[in-house]
């Protein structure tokens, strides 16, 4: 998941589970996701607290029913369940094909990032 929730939105396609570590749980990545139509399937922090005022945004009630999860099942049951542990493989591949390749992206935008593969 890219450091701003904005390019995240480059991409074109349906995106079904967007995937983040803990530094991502944030209401900005949240909202960036859910307004893909996209489930996240973010580790909340270890000191994360239920939402208790009333009327709070959507995010927060996705992020209130991981909390219970995680609550009810445990933290690696819910990762396993989720598909959060994704994240690591897809993590895992992309480091092994740079190792493998050298490969470096010196811009941020996509369609110069494209331009630089080839």
């Amino acid at each position: 998941m890219p450091k701003d929730p904005e390019q995240g939105r480059q991409g074109e396609g349906d995106v079904g589970q967007v995937s983040g570590d803990r530094a991502h749980d944030s209401g900005t990545y949240y909202e960036a996701i859910l307004a893909r139509g996209a489930g996240p399937s973010i580790p909340p922090r270890r000191n994360a607290r239920f939402s208790r005022a009333k009327g709070s945004p959507p995010f927060r009630a996705e992020r209130d029913v991981v909390l219970r999860r995680i609550k009810n099942e445990g933290r690696y049951p819910w990762r396993a369940s989720s598909g959060a542990t994704r994240q690591s493989l897809a993590e895992n591949a992309v480091s092994r094909f740079v190792a493998l390749l050298g490969v470096k992206l010196a811009s941020r935008e996509l369609d110069r990032q494209q331009l630089e593969r080839w």
